[in-house]
């Protein structure tokens, strides 16, 4: 055979594979080197299975919380407030026996009065009737003795006394009763309320409740409320200090991720007196420091989406997938009236397939988004944390009474 008829073979010979074949050779391949991929994604995010579930413990108050010294002064607090106790249950007692002793005098002065009463109606019923104009008076016989001083008379119509008034001791005044009624002073509706001004100041505190704060959007717009307790008295200007160990503070608490800090809210103070009878309730302004000198609480960030971001990956692999595989077998020409989409009838179900898991695919995503939103990176803090409290404004306290008698305060 000579060398031109070869180089003809060679130019007339037909390709081993077709274009279609090619393309499906080269979307296989495609999609194994994706799925490499994810797999080691996957690996890098360090999942580990499914955890064991978290056993609840309840929080030990022990050597390994709370120092030996808290625990002696909690001890001291109680003893105190048993003290207290036992100190107003004991003046309960005295005013009971003393209103005990006030309802028997009461009672007996009644007594002494309803006596008199019926001594003053006999009185009036053996008193001889006046004669009429005319008539001569009936002469007396004469009396060998001279008779007895005779009782005063006291008038009927005199209105008994009201028995809402106090009752004084009764004195004799010619032979009968008298008894003097002394006016009863009422108490004042309302008693004024007194205030105490705070000026700026710190004082040492305990945080009561742990926080995960977020550090997303909404944890700004809706921040969560935490306590803690004052446990060292306030330190005002120029050295003075003011006792309010045990008071509660109320504040808002939201995380920030650049700094890696709880940001504070202080909002509000509340104080009960050592006897029980005077609180204080009022809002307050101010923030919290660390132990560290700098401002609101130093935590520990704690971030769970990084599995959830290799799974977003892999969502979108999946559907841009189906939207290969939905637009197989449609071939576009481009005419003088515009692009003309043609369809292969034997390829419409590829074509539905593509298109399914396309749409699942992006039902998907919109899912593990919003995971990924409310599972942001949180800061976590414990309790019984050592923080120093400030007040950035001065504010009046007012100090109000804590019992109610008949709706008017004592």
């Amino acid at each position: 055979m000579s060398t031109d008829a070869k180089n003809e073979d060679v130019l007339n010979s037909k390709p081993s594979l077709t274009a279609v074949q090619k393309k499906k050779i080269f979307t296989i391949a495609a999609i194994i080197v994706v799925l490499v991929f994810f797999y080691i994604m996957f690996q890098a995010t360090g999942h580990q299975g499914p955890k064991e579930a978290i056993k609840e413990e309840p929080i030990k108050i022990g050597e390994n919380n709370l120092s030996d010294d808290e625990f002696e002064k909690f001890n001291k607090q109680v003893e105190s407030l048993q003290e207290i106790v036992s100190t107003q249950q004991a003046e309960l007692n005295e005013f009971r026996k003393k209103q005990e002793r006030d309802n028997m005098q009461k009672d007996g002065a009644l007594n002494q009065l309803q006596k008199l009463m019926e001594i003053d109606k006999q009185a009036a019923e053996n008193t001889p009737k006046p004669p009429l104009s005319n008539e001569p008076s009936p002469a007396l016989p004469e009396q060998r003795y001279p008779q007895a001083q005779e009782a005063v008379y006291v008038p009927k119509n005199t209105p008994p006394p009201s028995m809402s008034h106090q009752l004084a001791e009764p004195t004799a005044l010619g032979g009968v009763g008298f008894i003097e009624f002394a006016p009863t002073q009422k108490k004042k509706a309302q008693e004024s309320i007194e205030e105490y001004y705070l000026p700026p100041s710190f004082f040492s505190a305990k945080l009561l409740t742990g926080i995960d704060a977020q550090t997303s959007k909404e944890g700004a717009e809706e921040p969560k409320q935490i306590m803690f307790m004052v446990d060292a008295p306030a330190v005002l200007p120029n050295h003075i200090r003011e006792d309010l160990s045990g008071c509660f503070v109320m504040a808002n608490a939201n995380g920030d991720l650049g700094t890696e800090r709880i940001e504070v809210i202080v909002v509000n103070l509340s104080c009960v007196s050592a006897d029980g009878t005077a609180v204080i309730d009022q809002p307050v302004l101010g923030y919290v420091n660390d132990l560290d000198g700098k401002r609101d609480m130093a935590g520990n960030v704690v971030s769970k989406e990084g599995s959830k971001l290799a799974w977003l990956f892999a969502a979108t692999v999946v559907s841009a997938a189906g939207v290969e595989t939905s637009v197989a077998g449609v071939d576009q020409n481009q005419t003088a009236l515009g692009t003309v989409s043609t369809f292969d009838p034997s390829k419409s179900l590829q074509r539905s397939l593509g298109g399914a898991l396309k749409d699942t695919s992006d039902e998907y995503k919109t899912i593990i988004l919003d995971y990924i939103r409310q599972s942001a990176p949180v800061v976590e803090v414990g309790p019984l944390k050592d923080v120093t409290v400030v007040i950035q404004e001065g504010v009046w306290l007012k100090i109000k009474s804590r019992q109610k008698q008949g709706g008017v305060e004592i």
